[in-house]
């Protein structure tokens, strides 16, 4: 039963791998926009783009001014690095499902994999970051609220605190391994 429920899972993951993959061609779309066209006429008639409360009308010359190609450099960083902070989850991931198949539980790899999920984990809290401050001026310089992407300034907060968590299980497993592999050496 486990070995199915892990198949399942690493078949899911895989997808997700692909995914991810197909997902390094968002960022190329947010440098056309922002260096190629004009983003904030067109952040400002799409309607996936709430609309702040009392901000019906943007003035002509806010759209003007808004800074395209920093928005368009800000939302492509954001989005590359968000990919690959899930690439290196996903493979970290599967790699620790193959050990559990393998009944490798307190293994130095897992420790690898859980440390490679720590580093991922460390990139997506810059990844937000990018794109809640590409979000910032959308919502200071253009009254509209990204809703396909929203990520605002609460999210890196988030991402904090699930490093922290995963910083813990990642000591933690160190460690035991560490004891583990003390033991073994014991007498």
């Amino acid at each position: 039963m486990l070995k199915f429920g892990v198949n399942v899972l690493s078949f899911l993951m895989y997808l997700a791998l692909f995914g991810l993959v197909l997902g390094l061609v968002v960022p190329i779309g947010f440098l056309i926009d922002g260096f190629g066209s004009n983003v904030a006429k067109s952040i400002v008639t799409d309607s996936e783009y709430l609309v702040v409360l009392h901000h019906t009308h943007v003035s002509s010359s806010a759209i003007a001014n808004f800074p395209s190609g920093v928005y368009g450099v800000l939302m492509a960083a954001g989005s590359v690095l968000s990919v690959i902070a899930g690439l290196m989850m996903v493979w970290a991931g599967l790699q620790l499902l193959g050990n559990l198949v393998k009944k490798q539980y307190f293994v130095s790899d897992n420790v690898k994999q859980l440390k490679r999920i720590v580093i991922a984990q460390i990139i997506a809290v810059f990844s937000d970051g990018f794109v809640a401050t590409a979000n910032q001026l959308i919502k200071t310089d253009l009254y509209r609220v990204n809703s396909t992407y929203p990520v605002d300034w609460n999210d890196p907060l988030q991402d904090l605190v699930m490093l922290v968590i995963i910083g813990l299980v990642y000591y933690i497993y160190q460690r035991a391994v560490a004891l583990k592999e003390e033991s073994e050496l014991t007498i």
